[in-house]
């Protein structure tokens, strides 16, 4: 959420046990109490991906594996000696990747990124404390 600069309306996640209760055909999704305060903390709402329609989740992976290929395979072969170049190095891919144009449609992703950017929700910084005991900053 963070690096868009801002929190999107809705997050669609998929149906994992360990955000999702239930889910019933009929009625109300049953989030955990986590994703409760996930969704409320950040004003989001939290829906998760419908029960078998895989349709719902393949945008988000397919993405996930154009931007595998995109930096981590461009970058398979070179030897990196330090975390700080290793992380230059996919900054740069990534600037790449988000820069290129579209096959199917016109534009980028960073000029679609900037078309919904007025529509983020503001990033909170996170105050809450996490159950591993960690605090993040006010």
């Amino acid at each position: 959420m963070g690096t868009l600069g801002g929190v999107t309306t809705r997050l669609v996640c998929d149906n994992l046990k360990t955000g999702v209760v239930s889910h019933p055909r009929e009625g109300e999704i049953v989030l955990t109490t986590d994703y409760e305060a996930l969704g409320e903390y950040y004003k989001t709402a939290i829906m998760p991906a419908g029960i078998r329609k895989p349709k719902q989740k393949a945008s988000v992976e397919g993405t996930v594996g154009k931007i595998a290929t995109a930096i981590i395979a461009k970058l398979r072969n070179e030897v990196f000696y330090s975390f700080e170049d290793l992380k230059s190095a996919v900054v740069r891919k990534l600037y790449e990747f988000n820069h290129e144009r579209f096959q199917k449609r016109d534009g980028t992703r960073y000029e679609a990124y900037l078309d919904e950017k007025e529509s983020l929700h503001a990033l909170r910084r996170p105050h809450m404390r996490s159950p591993h005991g960690c605090t993040g900053e006010k």
